[in-house]
């Protein structure tokens, strides 16, 4: 017998491998140096580190039809490499590679040939059970023929496990997977050509199941192609945390039902992006990505997805499943029957947004977008959807709840863009600033109680001449609307932010059902009504009729009325400010003469004389206007500083008209209670005081004070010369003015005059 086994190929040689393995050490290589030899064995690698591979391109063939596999791995940290393994035996659960010893872990399966052709379940190229921790299966041509469950990669509870660029083909007559993995988690999956097809009762690509966790699966071009009754599905996978992603998926066959390019098994936190899906047949049920109940918090982005069968045909799927992501989807099906782009059935609070969805040549029960049965709160935003069909409807909404469309495109031209359908109340769906034509919403009935609410977005700004207003309160209604009661959003109330805006609004047009169809006309609703507010300023308003997303720009004008420093209400005379544009205003019957204020203190004064209005600031004549009314007469009362907050020092009201000069003397006084004015600039009061007193012993007379006496811009005390008794009356009179100050104390304060 030749010794064609050799341990380090230049070491001993044997006839059988398990002699050459029995006598190898752990690190050590066994080689098959005849590339030509066939080996009937049941080898078992069972040598820790050991690689156990052949020399030479043609890789040496062993195989075994018994119950034991042609290699079994139950050593860790072991290779097999360059050979060609074949099993067409009667076990069960046996690959051409095999290990199902938890010890064997770490394991490298690569650049083999596999086949099994048993009759034995779950029989496959590579069988992995409970084994192989860590372990890289890489670069195999795998392919099974069996009679029940042949998989070409068979791992059971495989963890940290990564399969990577193999060509597996499985071609048996019950159920062919090409990669079939069960519990476990972190695998990675990449790079494979898998080929899945036959009479079986399945053909699966891939099939992930039983919680299966965190598996990565991208690069991958699948393939199933069945001519029996059963289903074909690219991936069937389980568990939760995977990604899919860039996957080429191709789904076919002649007879059957349920063509599936990703089927989501109940499927949690995962995600399937940009992968190519196509999935046809002549039976029905073509789906690119199916979610079944349960199958929650998924992402579903960027895939091109085609479906052509007969009918049933579904670019994604989702039954009572919710918080799932659809985006960025193309999707195009068709079919000599039903159709629908993107189906959503029992589901909710998932997001559809930013597809194109094409559905072509369907005849009948289709649509673009269908809302099915006891569907809530999805919301749709930023679709362009398009069918070409009589029966296909753009948008299909049966008996659902809170749905929203947001910023779509739909577009139907042979059916109605939207279709409702459903007889239980209190189903309100909604589009929020959609294209599509209007005088297209048909139902099956006039008994169709779901309701579709078209409305757009309104943003409002407020602002004064100094731009925008925060805290200003905006109020909007549709008052005398022709049924309120009906208008999901009747009123609004909203406070404005620093930049003076609100949140952005939704306002109903109208709203269409069975009854308010296009046919009989929809319920369309009045103008809503929006009005602006905040203290200190005018109210303002404006008439909005929606029928596009819009915005208002509403100006407050300062309110002068909320802030009187003196007067009696409009209809009469007031001297006003506006702190909020820093001005002061003299008006009269609502005519007035206004001018700007500086900081800090300042003396204003009106006249009103024959019509003409006069403004004086600071001494000066700030302003005038002219009105033919005079001041009206009346019972209400006067205001002194109501709805300010300055500080008023003083006030004085009078009748007749003071001249310039005598507004110019009192400006001079400046703030605060004196006895004696300031001169400006250390000129002429233009008037002397006289001030005389009586004491108890009588020993003080008149003095007469000149300006001399003073120091302009002082305050000054007056002394009285000779008065040896205490004072128990002063008395200050002047040239020019009435009597100004009588008083019993030696120190004089105020001003009078």
């Amino acid at each position: 017998m030749e010794t064609n086994v050799c341990v380090n190929e230049t070491g001993i040689c044997y006839p059988i491998i398990q002699d050459a393995i029995n006598n190898a050490t752990s690190g050590q290589t066994v080689v098959i140096v005849n590339d030509l030899a066939q080996y009937n064995e049941n080898v078992v690698v069972n040598v820790t580190g050991l690689t156990l591979t052949s020399n030479t391109s043609t890789r040496p063939v062993i195989w075994s039809n018994s119950s034991q596999a042609p290699i079994n791995v139950t050593a860790g940290n072991a290779t097999v490499r360059n050979i060609h393994a074949v099993y067409n035996g009667t076990g069960s659960q046996i690959g051409a590679i095999h290990s199902k010893d938890v010890s064997a872990y770490n394991l490298t399966v690569s650049n083999n040939t596999l086949n099994n052709t048993s009759n034995g379940t779950y029989a496959g190229g590579v069988v992995f059970w409970y084994s192989g921790y860590q372990s890289a299966i890489s670069q195999n041509i795998i392919g099974t023929s069996t009679s029940a469950y042949g998989p070409g990669i068979v791992l059971i509870s495989p963890t940290y496990t990564t399969i990577s660029n193999n060509s597996i083909w499985t071609d048996g007559t019950s159920d062919n997977y090409g990669i079939y993995t069960s519990a476990g988690g972190n695998l990675t999956i990449d790079g494979n050509v898998v080929w899945s097809g036959g009479t079986s009762t399945q053909n699966i690509g891939m099939s992930l199941s039983s919680s299966t966790t965190n598996a990565t699966m991208t690069n991958n071009r699948i393939s199933t192609y069945g001519n029996g009754a059963g289903s074909q599905y690219g991936i069937l996978i389980s568990g939760n945390g995977h990604n899919m992603s860039e996957n080429t998926i191709s789904t076919y066959s002649t007879s059957g039902s349920g063509n599936m390019g990703i089927f989501f098994n109940v499927v949690t936190y995962s995600t399937a992006n940009r992968n190519n899906i196509s999935s046809g047949g002549v039976g029905s049920s073509n789906i690119g990505i199916y979610l079944p109940s349960g199958s929650n918090g998924n992402n579903l982005t960027g895939n091109k997805i085609s479906t052509s069968g007969t009918s049933g045909n579904f670019g994604v799927y989702l039954i009572s499943s919710s918080l799932n992501g659809v985006a960025q989807n193309s999707i195009s099906t068709g079919g000599t029957t039903s159709s629908t782009g993107i189906y959503l059935s029992a589901s909710s609070s998932n997001t559809v947004s930013s597809n194109v969805v094409y559905t072509v040549n369907a005849t009948s029960a289709s649509s673009g977008i269908e809302i099915g049965s006891s569907s809530s709160s999805n919301m749709l935003r930023s679709n362009n959807v398009t069918t070409n069909s009589t029966s296909s409807y753009g948008v299909q909404i049966e008996t659902s709840n809170n749905n929203t469309f947001y910023d779509s495109n739909i577009s139907a031209p042979a059916a109605y863009d939207v279709f409702l359908v459903g007889t239980t109340a209190g189903n309100n769906n909604y589009f929020v600033n959609v294209s599509f034509n209007e005088s297209d919403i048909g139902t099956n009935g006039a008994t169709v109680a779901t309701k579709l609410f078209v409305q757009h977005r309104l943003d409002v700004t407020a602002r004064n001449s100094s731009g925008p207003l925060n805290g200003a309160i905006v109020f909007g209604n549709d008052t005398n609307s022709v049924d309120n009661v009906e208008n999901p959003a009747s009123n609004f109330s909203a406070a404005t932010n620093s930049t003076g805006q609100i949140p952005t609004q939704l306002l109903s047009e109208f709203m269409a059902n069975g009854t308010h169809n296009s046919t009989s006309g929809y319920l369309y609703f009045n103008n809503y009504t929006v009005t602006a507010s905040k203290a200190g300023h005018v109210d303002n308003s404006t008439a909005v009729y929606m029928t596009d997303d819009l915005s208002v720009d509403i100006l407050l004008r300062a309110m002068i009325y909320a802030t009187t420093i003196f007067g009696r209400s409009s209809e009469s005379f007031q001297l006003a400010t506006d702190t909020e544009l820093g001005s002061v205003y003299a008006m009269v019957n609502s005519v007035n003469a206004s001018r700007s204020l500086n900081s800090g203190w300042s003396h204003v004064a009106m006249t009103f004389d024959s019509g003409t209005i006069k403004l004086y600031v600071n001494g000066q004549l700030a302003g005038t206007a002219s009105t033919s009314v005079t001041p009206a007469a009346g019972n209400r009362s006067l205001m002194l500083g109501n709805g300010t907050d300055l500080v008023i020092d003083e006030v004085a009201f009078r009748s007749g008209v003071l001249s310039q000069s005598a507004i110019e003397q009192h400006y001079q006084v400046g703030p605060g209670l004196k006895a004696i004015v300031s001169a400006v600039g250390g000129g002429s009061f233009g008037r002397n005081f006289n001030i005389s007193a009586s004491t108890s012993d009588g020993s003080f007379s008149n003095r007469h004070i000149t300006a001399a006496d003073l120091l302009a811009g002082t305050t000054q005390s007056v002394n009285l010369p000779n008065a040896t008794g205490v004072p128990t009356a002063v008395v200050v009179t002047s040239n020019s003015c009435n009597q100004v100050l009588t008083a019993t104390k030696a120190q004089l304060s105020g001003v009078y005059c």
